[in-house]
C-alpha cells in the first residue's frame, strides 16, 4: 500500500552557499518537472515554488490541475545552513501517477552539482 505522507528519505551535505544552491535546485527542477496541464493528454501540470524560513528554504513541487486546485507537496528540497556548510533533505511521498524513485534520481544529480534531466 502507498503511503502519501511525506516522509525524509535522505540528507545530503554539501559546502556551497544556500543561495546559490537554492536558485540552482529550483531552476533545475522548473526546467526537468514543471509542467502545465494538457485538457485530455494531461490532466495535471506540476508546480515549482520556493519558501525562504530563516536559514532554511525549501523548494517544493506539487501536482495541480486545470481548474486550479492543487496537492499537497509531493517532493520537496529542504537546505539549511550550517555556517558554510549546507545540508539538503530529500521529503517525498508517492504519488498516484509515479513513485518516489521517480524523482530522487534527479534529486542525486542535482544535489552533486549535475544538472541534467532525466
Amino acid at each position: 500500500m502507498m503511503s502519501y505522507k511525506l516522509h525524509e528519505t535522505e540528507k545530503v551535505n554539501s559546502n556551497v552557499n544556500i543561495d546559490k544552491k537554492t536558485e540552482e535546485l529550483f531552476k533545475i527542477a522548473n526546467k526537468c518537472w514543471a509542467g502545465v496541464p494538457i485538457p485530455i493528454i494531461r490532466g495535471m501540470g506540476t508546480k515549482i515554488e520556493q519558501i525562504k524560513k530563516g536559514k532554511e528554504t525549501e523548494v517544493i513541487a506539487k501536482w495541480y490541475t486545470l481548474f486550479g486546485g492543487e496537492t499537497d507537496p509531493f517532493f520537496k528540497f529542504k537546505i539549511k545552513s550550517y555556517g558554510e556548510n549546507i545540508q539538503i533533505s530529500f521529503i517525498e511521498r508517492e504519488h498516484y501517477f509515479f513513485f518516489k524513485d521517480d524523482y530522487k534520481q534527479d534529486a542525486y544529480r542535482w544535489s552533486s552539482g549535475d544538472y541534467t534531466c532525466s
